[in-house]
C-alpha cells in the first residue's frame, strides 16, 4: 500500500492511496501533484518495514525493504455490522498463526483502565 500525503498547516493529510499486490514491481507514480506544495510517499507492505533514501538531485526516492521478524503479520478486520468508535480490531489464536477467533470477546481499555 502507498499513500501519498501534502503538508497541511504542520501536519500530513492523505491525498491518495494505491493499493499493489506481490504479482506487480510494487510501483506507483502519483499523479496531479501541485509543485509548490510538499508531499511524502508511506509505504506500508506486511511483515517488512521501509527505510527511505534520496537518491537523486530530482528528488527521485528509494525505498528499501527491511523484514520485519519482530512483529506479526497485520491482518485487515472485517467490517462490523455495527460500528460505535473509531477502531476495529481483529483477535486471532496467537503471534505466529492469523487464525482469526470467530466471536471472540474482549473489552479495550484506555491509558487510566477505563473500558472504552
Amino acid at each position: 500500500m502507498y499513500t501519498s500525503r501534502k503538508t497541511n498547516d504542520g501536519s500530513w493529510k492523505d491525498v491518495a492511496e494505491y493499493e499493489s499486490n506481490y504479482k506487480e514491481n510494487f510501483e506507483h507514480e502519483f499523479t496531479g501533484l501541485d509543485n509548490a506544495k510538499t508531499y511524502r510517499v508511506v509505504e506500508s507492505v506486511s511483515g517488512y518495514e521501509p527505510q527511505y533514501q534520496k537518491t537523486t538531485e530530482d528528488g527521485k526516492v528509494v525505498i528499501v525493504d527491511k523484514i520485519d521478524n519482530d512483529n506479526p503479520k497485520t491482518l485487515k478486520p472485517t467490517t462490523p455490522k455495527v460500528v460505535n468508535g473509531g477502531r476495529r480490531f481483529v483477535k486471532t489464536d496467537s503471534e505466529d498463526t492469523p487464525n482469526r477467533l470467530a466471536g471472540a470477546e474482549f473489552y479495550v481499555k484506555d491509558s487510566t483502565g477505563k473500558n472504552i
